[in-house]
C-alpha cells in the first residue's frame, strides 16, 4: 500500500523558486536556507575535493569530425587494459566522435545548461567523483569529488535556469551502518560545483532524481537500499528495505510528497518525467524467490503508485530487473530497458498498457530524438527503434547504426545538446 504526505504550507520566505536567488551569493544562499529549512541538514556550504593525480581523467583528440545530433555514454574498451572506462560520444551513423578516459566506471551523462557541447559524467555507486567534458573535443574542463564520507548514486540534474546542480547521494558513517546512512540531494552552484545546500532525499539510497515540469520540485527515487564503500556492491538491509518515490519543494528543501510501491523490496532505481508531469518509474526487484510484482509504474497526482498493467509472464521477461526509463512526449509512449531480461518495452502512458515489446540482448541505455528512441547495450550495438501502433497491431522498427566490438556501452545514454 502507498503512502502519501500531502503538500504542507512553507514559510514564505522560504517558499521562493531559486530563481529569484540567482543574484544571491553562495554565502547569503547558505544563510536563507539555514535561516528557514528546518527539516534540511546544511554543511557550511564546503567543497568537494579534486581528484587525486592518479586518478586524473584524460582526454583523447575528436577521432571524427562532429555533425548532426550527438549521443553520449560511458563505456568500457575492451582493448584497454588498465582505466579501460571512457566517456564516448557518437553521431548518428554510430560513429564516435571523441572519448574522455575516465577514473572508473560511470554511470549518467547530462547536459550542463548554458554551456554549449558541454556534458558532466557521473561516477558510478560507490565513487565520488564527477567530470564535466566538452563533447566536441573530449577535453575535461572540470572534475571533482564529494565531500568525505559521501559517495554518488551515478545520477543528478539541473534547475530550469542551469545554475544549481543536484546530485543523490550516499551520507554514511566510517563504519558499516545499521540505520545511521542518510540519503541526501546536495546542491552545488554550477559555475564552480561548489555545495550551497544539502536536503534529506525523503528515505534511503536515493538514485535518480528529475526536475518536475513546473521547475519547483524535485522528484527522487529512493531505492531504500542501505550500502557502505566498505563494501562497495552488497546490500545490507534487505530485510528491512524502505523504498519510496519522493517530491521535494527545491527552495525549501522540504518532503512534500512520499509514496511507496506495493512490495517493500521493491528497489525504485530510474525515472523519467513527461512534459505533463507524469512520471514513470523502473523498479528493481530484490525478492526473487519466485515473487513477480510490477517492474514499472507510473505516477501523476494518485494516492498510489499506479503499476503498469501486465501478468506475471510479462514480468518474468524482465529477470527482476529494469535500467533506464525514457519518455517520447509526441507519441505519449515510455521506453523501458532490461538488460538483464534481454527486452526493451514501450508503454502508453494514457493507459499504462503495454505497446510492443522485443529483444535485445543485454540492451539498457535509452535516449530519444525526433521520432526513434536510441538504444545502446553491452555488445557495442547501436540501434534506433521506433515503436508504432497501426490499425491491426503494435510494431517496432529497428534500424542498426553501428556495432564496436571492443565496446560495452554503459546502462545509460542521453542526447547532446
Amino acid at each position: 500500500m502507498s503512502t502519501k504526505i500531502t503538500p504542507q504550507s512553507h514559510d514564505l520566505g522560504i517558499r521562493e523558486n531559486l530563481s529569484h536567488r540567482e543574484s544571491l551569493s553562495r554565502r547569503s544562499f547558505c544563510q536563507l536556507l539555514t535561516a528557514g529549512a528546518a527539516t534540511s541538514l546544511l554543511m557550511g556550504c564546503e567543497q568537494g575535493a579534486k581528484l587525486p593525480n592518479n586518478q586524473i581523467a584524460k582526454a583523447e583528440r575528436p577521432l571524427v569530425q562532429a555533425s548532426g545530433p550527438l549521443f553520449v555514454s560511458g563505456l568500457k574498451d575492451t582493448n584497454v587494459a588498465e582505466q579501460p572506462y571512457f566517456l564516448g560520444v557518437f553521431n548518428q551513423s554510430g560513429e564516435i566522435i571523441s572519448r574522455a578516459q575516465l577514473p572508473s566506471r560511470g554511470h549518467q551523462v547530462i547536459d550542463v545548461p548554458n554551456k554549449p557541447n558541454k556534458v558532466l559524467a557521473f561516477a558510478r555507486r560507490p565513487d565520488n567523483w564527477l567530470l564535466e567534458v566538452d563533447a566536441l573535443s573530449g577535453e575535461i574542463s572540470q572534475q571533482f569529488t564529494t565531500k568525505s564520507n559521501h559517495h554518488l548514486f551515478g545520477h543528478g540534474c539541473f534547475n530550469r535556469s542551469g545554475q544549481y546542480l543536484f546530485t543523490t547521494e550516499n551520507a554514511y558513517p566510517a563504519n558499516i551502518p545499521t540505520k545511521a546512512e542518510h540519503g541526501k540531494i546536495v546542491v552545488r552552484d554550477s559555475s564552480n560545483y561548489q555545495i550551497v545546500a544539502e536536503y534529506d532525499s525523503g528515505g534511503i539510497g536515493p538514485h535518480q532524481c528529475e526536475l518536475m515540469p513546473d521547475g519547483k520540485t524535485l522528484v527522487i527515487a529512493n531505492g531504500g537500499i542501505y550500502t557502505h564503500p566498505a563494501k562497495p556492491r552488497e546490500k545490507l538491509n534487505l530485510a528491512t528495505m524502505a523504498p519510496n518515490l519522493s517530491y521535494m519543494d527545491i527552495a525549501s528543501g522540504k518532503i512534500i510528497g512520499r509514496y511507496q510501491p506495493q512490495h517493500f523490496q521493491s528497489s525504485l532505481r530510474h525515472l523519467a518525467v513527461s512534459k505533463t508531469g507524469q512520471v514513470i518509474v523502473g523498479i528493481q526487484q530484490q525478492n526473487k524467490a519466485g515473487l513477480m510484482v510490477p517492474l514499472i509504474v507510473s505516477h501523476r497526482g494518485e494516492d498510489q503508485l499506479m503499476p503498469m498493467q501486465g501478468d506475471e509472464n510479462l514480468w518474468r521477461e524482465f529477470n527482476h530487473y529494469t535500467a533506464s526509463v525514457c519518455i517520447n512526449d509526441d507519441a505519449t509512449i515510455a521506453a523501458v530497458s532490461s538488460p538483464r531480461g534481454n527486452i526493451t518495452s514501450y508503454w502508453q502512458l494514457s493507459d499504462l498498457s503495454l505497446l510492443a515489446k522485443h529483444k535485445y540482448r543485454d540492451g539498457a541505455g535509452v535516449s530519444f530524438y525526433q521520432d526513434a528512441f536510441v538504444l545502446t547495450n553491452g555488445h557495442g550495438r547501436i540501434v534506433g527503434s521506433q515503436p508504432a501502433l497501426t490499425q491491426t497491431q503494435a510494431r517496432v522498427k529497428r534500424d542498426t547504426w553501428s556495432q564496436h566490438l571492443n565496446i560495452q556501452w554503459d546502462n545509460h545514454v542521453a542526447k547532446v545538446s
